[in-house]
């Protein structure tokens, strides 16, 4: 069976507008890859510097769609999703989470276009924050960021995992209303 792209897509990437990426968060077929590789506790490469750019992750976007478009159009009888995954968690194997989550997901490209100004999202209380940034040192996807006056969370590549709940002392992030 061949999942059709178009049944899925346009419904995520509304919902994705409106909860940020709270689907991600909790029903990423790869989560269950990344927990069993982080218990092997595994030595994986960093996300290489020429790969984190807007133009790479758009083209992985293109690439992606071009593929499905061409295994329809040409009604090519191949498990196309099957090779995208094998794919995809090899480079998992590889490389840090940030790689795949942030630069490679073509649905995770297309979720950050859309969630750049979301209704939800993940918020630092600064008052409560003690600047000791362990968020920042245990996000999959190096979404949050130190500013001057603390830290920043990138809403648009945020996952929603909250593994930074179980290392900040006071529990300074919290997910709520924009306003």
């Amino acid at each position: 069976m061949v999942l059709d792209f178009r049944d899925w897509s346009g419904q995520s990437t509304i919902f994705g507008k409106v909860l940020l990426r709270l689907d991600l968060s909790n029903g990423d077929p790869f989560q269950t890859h990344q927990l069993a590789l982080s218990k092997l506790r595994l030595k994986r490469l960093k996300t290489p510097t020429i790969f984190k750019n807007n133009v790479f992750r758009w083209t992985i976007l293109l690439l992606f769609l071009s593929l499905m478009v061409a295994v329809r159009v040409f009604k090519i009888k191949v498990n196309l999703l099957l090779y995208i995954t094998v794919f995809s968690l090899l480079i998992t194997l590889v490389f840090e989470e940030e790689f795949w989550h942030r630069y490679m997901c073509p649905f995770g490209t297309l979720l950050s276009l859309f969630s750049r100004k979301p209704l939800f999202g993940m918020k630092v209380e600064k008052p409560s924050c003690v600047s000791c940034w362990i968020c920042q040192t245990v996000c999959p996807v190096s979404a949050i960021e130190k500013e001057n006056d603390g830290i920043k969370i990138d809403t648009s590549e945020c996952l929603v995992c909250l593994k930074w709940k179980e290392s900040c002392p006071e529990i300074s992030i919290k997910y709520s209303i924009f306003e």
